[in-house]
């Protein structure tokens, strides 16, 4: 019998992202929506083989032998819906249906390993606030204008020392 996700071959979204990538984990803000992904190390090697041209199986073998325990297609579903909630692959592709996959807790009943606890792929992610909004302002006798944040509500620039004033 076939699986949907026999023929998924999965493509990870390249454009309007700025990606990080550090020791144990790949941070991806996402230019469109504003907001910023942190993806595990399991995730983050997901990710990098949707390339559109590896399937599910593929993706769990490679993943089975990265992380040496054995992992299955569900294992990598898991990690493809939680990217996929989160916008970061591509819309244009047959994906797999709801029922074709399992929740995590499904998931890690069925593995039965404590160590699959560790390395199931997880995408946390917050908003990123706008520049503007994410600037404070000047209190009393502090610097402001130009890269400095403006004074404060009731306070006023002194403009020849480049301080905030009371009014």
């Amino acid at each position: 019998m076939r699986r949907s996700y026999d023929r998924c071959m999965p493509s990870a979204r390249e454009e309007d992202l700025i990606v990080k990538r550090l020791a144990d984990e790949v941070l991806v803000y996402d230019l469109r929506s504003d907001k910023a992904h942190c993806l595990n190390h399991t995730a983050a090697f997901i990710w990098d083989r949707c390339d559109g041209e590896t399937d599910v199986s593929e993706i769990a073998r490679l993943l089975s032998e990265h992380i040496k325990v054995p992992v299955d297609e569900h294992f990598v579903l898991v990690g493809l819906g939680a990217l996929s909630r989160v916008r970061l692959l591509n819309l244009n592709q047959k994906g797999v249906k709801p029922a074709d996959r399992l929740s995590r807790r499904q998931l890690i009943r069925r593995a039965g390993a404590i160590a699959a606890l560790a390395t199931l792929p997880a995408v946390a992610s917050i908003v990123a606030p706008m520049a503007v909004s994410a600037a404070s302002c000047s209190t009393v006798l502090q610097p402001c204008g130009g890269s400095n944040p403006p004074c404060c509500a009731g306070l006023g620039l002194d403009c020849q020392l480049g301080i905030c004033i009371q009014l």
